[in-house]
């Protein structure tokens, strides 16, 4: 194996193809040695050649992991922000960091928005940035105080939840009933019909259903709080599954009702391979992206029940929400709701008296 001539061409490669340079590395640690160390991946500590520059580094490190007390990760965020900030205004000096000046703002800003193409971390990486040359303007490492011509960049965060649609959910119901096992059908119309999270989903157990009443009530594990709700349309499903296909049957009434389907019968810890098994076979995709958990399915739910232009109490209460905040991003997909919060524009170009 010419390994050596391996990583001689992957170290001309460009930065996206890293995993060909420690391949490379790994086929040369093995040809050498004969075996494999960890060694082989660490990492060279960056330096400068100006010892200044790095007892303002060492100092700057210093600051951030004693006196703020930052964890080590983002102290070395920091870090790496700094030494773009030298980059960027081509330092190779104490002298030459010590003429910065206003104009100097400009490269600093031009550099960081080409280093980053989403606005979100931009403007985290900005605020650092102040932190920073307010830090070396307060230690005398800079004359001027050019942390006030950084000003963050205003950005609105959006979500487009994922779902099925209406069509599509009713494909979905037509295929288990067909194709899935009881246990499969059971996960899918909880997640779909009740829109229960997966943590209570794993968890649900005889104590939670009234069969009598048809009623399913459990403390939500996410929020602690309380959620009662009808289960008309699964109960039978649970019923069957646990009477003609549960592995062993439920002695507890505080044990989880689904399990495993191989030895030794545990219960489960994760639905979202059976979620997404169960959408891949039946050729289902959600829109807005490629989700397939149980989330999917939940915000699904939100999404028929806007449909049919159910009251907002009432998907709150089925969602087992306490908080208005927590059903904003469900609400971000009804598109006609969000167009009547749109103004008109009707006055725009008209003087002050409307004339």
């Amino acid at each position: 194996l010419k390994s050596q001539n391996f990583i001689d061409i992957s170290n001309k490669l460009k930065k996206k193809h890293l995993q060909a340079i420690r391949c490379g590395k790994v086929l040369a640690a093995v040809s050498s040695r004969g075996s494999l160390s960890a060694d082989v991946f660490k990492r060279e500590s960056f330096k400068y050649d100006d010892p200044g520059i790095e007892q303002i580094r060492i100092e700057l490190r210093a600051w951030l992991t004693e006196e703020r007390n930052l964890s080590l990760g983002y102290a070395k965020l920091q870090d790496s922000i700094f030494r773009n900030i030298i980059r960027s205004c081509h330092i190779n000096t104490t002298s030459d960091l010590k003429r910065l000046n206003n104009t100097d703002i400009d490269k600093i800003l031009n550099y960081f928005n080409k280093s980053y193409t989403n606005k979100a971390s931009l403007a985290s990486a900005l605020l650092i940035v102040r932190d920073l040359l307010k830090w070396c303007y307060d230690h005398g490492y800079i004359k001027c105080d050019l942390s006030k011509g950084i000003i963050r960049p205003f950005c609105i965060k959006t979500y487009d939840p994922p779902y099925l649609s209406v069509s599509d959910q009713k494909r979905l119901d037509n295929y288990i009933r067909l194709n899935e096992s009881w246990r499969n059908r059971a996960i899918i119309l909880l997640a779909l019909n009740l829109g229960l999270r997966k943590s209570d989903i794993v968890k649900l157990s005889l104590q939670d259903i009234d069969f009598k009443h048809k009623t399913l009530y459990i403390i939500q594990r996410k929020t602690g709080n309380p959620l009662r709700v009808p289960i008309n349309d699964v109960i039978d499903v649970i019923k069957n599954y646990i009477n003609l296909e549960r592995p062993r049957p439920c002695i507890n009434r505080t044990e989880p009702i689904f399990l495993t389907t191989v030895p030794p019968f545990k219960p489960l810890t994760n639905v979202h391979c059976i979620t997404s098994g169960v959408l891949k076979r039946a050729g289902i995709k959600a829109k807005n992206g490629n989700a397939r958990g149980p989330h999917l399915l939940r915000y699904s739910l939100v999404h028929a029940m806007m449909k049919v232009g159910t009251n907002h109490k009432i998907i709150t209460d089925t969602l087992g929400h306490v908080s208005e905040d927590s059903d904003r991003p469900y609400l971000s997909m009804d598109l006609e709701m969000l167009r009547q919060c749109a103004l008109d524009l009707s006055m725009i170009g008209k003087g002050r008296g409307f004339e």
